[in-house]
């Protein structure tokens, strides 16, 4: 092969799969070591999908268990943007087209080959797929490739790659993709070692499961599930290549085998290591449950970085592994997987389509518990009961448990006022029409029997004072007529009271003269003490006491998708002490829950629009809530004004919360540059490096306060948020 001569793209797609015969591969190897431009297209193939004819076509992907040839070094964990130098080889129709141009080369594959381009009148980049030749080159086939790319048109999901537009150049017919920043999920683990948290596998699980809903729906099957199908941005976000494709490629592959396209049983479709069993028996009948099972063997993936049959090497021996075979549980080769999840992976590769789960749906709302960390050895998730969702991808929810808040932590006994047994009146519970009627004869009776009790006490009173005054009365004129009756007896006992001085001849002494008895006075009547009356009941302290300095607290919330514990909890803890909570959010409409969150509970109510001019002298602190906090990060409507937001509140000094997912507002504002961080898993694992340099804590850290920046990395930490805000703000700047 002469090196002005290039290989065509099938062949340096089997070359870099090891395909090609022995005499071929060497002088297509001859050849890339000469030509740069080759040598980059090899480097950029892509595990595409296979088809294998009952004649023994195939064109095999790389197992999934290997890190692909191309995964270069990434430092601090970000994605690489640089662009291929654009090959010399692209088409002329392509090179000169009116409306897009050719910026690189992306990829080539069983498929084609995908180019990097913008279009030229919008400016927008985009993921141009050229078809390969041999797959349109009959009528029949386009007429095909229109109808699959018109069904791919009806889908419009954010877990789905958008098909912007379809047409044909110089006989090469392409569809324009929206083009995607970002690497597989198959070299993502790669460059994670592996395996990824059981956290973040669940998370990427559960967005294609709602993609895959929106496409149910649609009446859409994949059949090409795999982790080198599934993009994932640099936002963490997953993306579903190909839908509509795969099908497409199948027929053709299979007419060129010499069988009907509609009737090719025998024709073997799919990535041989997420093979569903039906649809290795018979690719044409499956349905979307099909592609559940693949769901389940890309998790399976995504947490032990291999296949589930690892030891099966040929195709046969894959096809019957997948048909008889169990794979190797979960638990024995990643210990932090617990039982309710290792259930659900179960369910979702059950040999049998109907013992799996029935919808994406459903899927979804297994895995939501885990895709949060809430349900690390929870018990069995219940069975979910299908019905119409809410949202605008009408993703199926089953009733989930209710929200379990943690209780209060205990504070200090109340001192009530002791009350006189007497005057305690027990309350009952009447209907709400008697209550007036009956407290007001409570009333009544009351002050009657006070009345009655101390005119009583009056009564007993004077009567005493009178007895006792006849008493004295009686006593004092007895003495004073013993005294006028009796005078010797009264002398003798003067005389034997004289001091032994005095001689008993000496004359008597002249007795003095009679004194007047004292009259009869009768004694004053006491006047009676005041009733008491019974202290009245004051109100028990609040329990915490009210901060003195932290009053008012702003929540702004999301318009949409708000993580009912990331605000219900922390509220929770700010009410208790005495601090009044506003909602805000940069619309007015109510703040709708995220479904997972709590789909049974109502959109809480916006107080305050928040704007660029909003006033927050009244505010101690503000606090960021998740979950979809993109409204105010970005192009968002409210980034600009959750910006000023901020930076009025450090202009004040006070002081900046967020929760959870909410800490993405202060990450992609720069404000957590340089500062630590409460750990969330997501976030910790995303933003990562010089670029953000943000030091992630400990979890069992919990709430962690770094200048004016308060992060709260779970909702259970809401106590220990509050009290150190109450301690941040009483001490002083």
């Amino acid at each position: 092969m002469s090196p002005s001569t290039h290989p065509a793209a099938d062949q340096l797609s089997a070359f870099a799969r090891g395909n090609l015969p022995p005499g071929e591969f060497e002088a297509v190897a001859e050849h890339i070591a000469a030509c740069d431009s080759c040598c980059i297209a090899v480097k950029r193939v892509r595990g595409d999908s296979i088809v294998i004819s009952a004649a023994g076509h195939q064109a095999s992907a790389p197992a999934p268990n290997t890190p692909p040839p191309d995964v270069p070094d990434v430092s601090e964990g970000e994605i690489p943007r640089a662009d291929p130098p654009l090959p010399p080889n692209v088409p002329p129709a392509l090179l000169n087209h009116p409306q897009y141009q050719i910026i690189g080369e992306l990829g080539v594959g069983g498929m084609g080959v995908v180019y990097k381009a913008e279009h030229r009148m919008m400016g927008r980049t985009v993921a141009l797929k050229v078809i390969a030749p041999r797959l349109t080159s009959k009528p029949s086939a386009v007429s095909r490739f229109v109808q699959e790319v018109k069904a791919a048109a009806q889908l419009s999901h954010p877990n789905i790659v958008t098909a912007h537009d379809a047409g044909e150049a110089g006989g090469l017919h392409f569809l324009v993709m929206e083009y995607v920043e970002g690497i597989s999920l198959e070299r993502f683990v790669a460059r994670r070692g592996g395996q990824l948290p059981v956290t973040l596998a669940c998370h990427f699980a559960r967005q294609v499961a709602t993609g895959l809903q929106h496409a149910h729906e649609k009446g859409m099957v994949h059949r090409d599930i795999k982790p080198a199908n599934l993009m994932v941005t640099r936002k963490g976000q997953v993306k579903i290549l190909d839908f509509g494709l795969a099908r497409f490629v199948r027929e053709e592959e299979s007419t060129a085998a010499g069988k009907p396209a509609a009737t090719a049983a025998n024709v073997v479709m799919g990535t041989p290591e997420y093979l569903s069993p039906e649809q290795a028996r018979n690719s044409h009948t499956v349905d979307i449950r099909s592609d559940i099972y693949s769901l389940g063997c890309t998790l399976h993936y995504l947490l032990t970085g291999q296949i589930p049959f690892p030891n099966a090497t040929t195709m046969m021996e894959k096809l019957l592994a997948h048909t008889r075979e169990t794979p190797t549980p979960i638990q024995t080769l990643r210990l932090d997987v617990p039982d309710t999840l290792a259930a659900v992976l179960a369910k979702l590769m059950a040999k049998r389509s109907k013992d799996r789960y029935a919808t994406p749906g459903e899927v979804a709302t297994a895995l939501a518990p885990y895709a949060r960390g809430e349900s690390q050895g929870a018990a069995p998730p219940p069975e979910p009961t299908t019905g119409q969702g809410t949202g605008s991808h009408g993703l199926v929810e089953p009733i989930e448990p209710e929200l379990v808040i943690p209780p209060p932590p205990p504070s200090r006994p109340v001192v009530r006022p002791k009350i006189a047994p007497e005057t305690e009146i027990p309350e009952r519970t009447t209907p709400t029409g008697q209550q007036g009627s009956r407290t007001r004869s409570r009333g009544r009776k009351k002050k009657a029997l006070q009345a009655s009790r101390t005119q009583r006490w009056k009564v007993t009173v004077v009567t005493a004072a009178v007895v006792f005054g006849l008493a004295f009365a009686v006593v004092a004129g007895f003495a004073f007529k013993k005294l006028v009756d009796h005078p010797e007896t009264v002398a003798e006992t003067a005389v034997d009271s004289v001091p032994n001085s005095v001689a008993k001849n000496d004359p008597p002494p002249t007795p003095p003269a009679e004194k007047p008895p004292p009259p009869v006075v009768s004694p004053p009547i006491p006047t009676p003490p005041p009733p008491k009356t019974p202290p009245p009941k004051t109100p028990p302290p609040k329990t915490p006491p009210k901060s003195e300095s932290l009053q008012k607290v702003l929540f702004i919330l999301p318009n949409r998708g708000l993580w009912l514990a990331d605000y219900d909890q922390p509220r929770i803890a700010f009410e208790k002490r005495g601090v009044k909570v506003v909602t805000a959010a940069s619309q007015p409409d109510p703040a709708r829950l995220f479904p997972a969150s709590d789909n049974r509970g109502q959109p809480v109510e916006i107080q305050v629009t928040l704007t660029e001019t909003t006033d927050l002298t009244g505010y101690q602190a503000v606090v960021f809530c998740g979950q979809d906090v993109s409204q105010y990060i970005k192009d968002g409507g409210g980034a600009q004004a959750a910006k000023k937001t901020i930076q009025q509140m450090l202009q004040l000094k006070r002081f900046v919360c967020a929760v959870d997912l909410g800490q993405r507002v202060l990450i992609e504002h720069g404000f957590l540059k340089g500062k630590k961080a409460a750990r969330t898993t997501f976030l910790a694992d995303n933003y990562t490096g010089n670029k953000w340099g943000i030091q992630w804590l400990p979890e069992k850290d919990g709430p962690v306060l770094s200048d004016r920046f308060l992060t709260c990395g779970k909702p259970a930490d809401a106590d220990k948020l509050v009290d150190r805000l109450v301690a941040a703000v009483q001490k002083k700047p």
